[in-house]
């Protein structure tokens, strides 16, 4: 069965082709993935990143910017790979909110 990412075929009307502007968060997902994959820690790699992009839910993958299905599978890889529990996950998120 094709995934929400399988779009061969369908009529989605025009592409959109103007450059758009790369906000902070895009530049912070991107520094965060250099430094975890595999030109940093390696903690995954680009296929497994892949794996879990394709495997959103298919309203998650439609509505997502391409650097939020970036950041959910990053976190979904680490929480696989028990690099960290979910309660210690949402708790450092809740101290950065915090902070900022």
């Amino acid at each position: 069965m094709p995934g929400p990412h399988d779009v061969g075929g369908k009529d989605f009307g025009p592409i959109d082709r103007q450059d758009h502007q790369r906000t902070a968060f895009d530049t912070h997902v991107d520094v965060l993935q250099q430094l975890m994959g595999g030109g940093g820690a390696r903690l995954y790699r680009v296929d497994e990143l892949r794996r879990c992009i394709e495997s959103l839910a298919p309203a998650d993958y439609h509505r997502f910017s391409y650097y939020q299905k970036w950041l959910t599978a990053m976190r979904t890889l680490l929480l696989e790979k028990g690099l960290f529990s979910r309660q210690e996950l949402d708790r450092r998120l809740e101290h950065m909110r915090r902070q900022s």
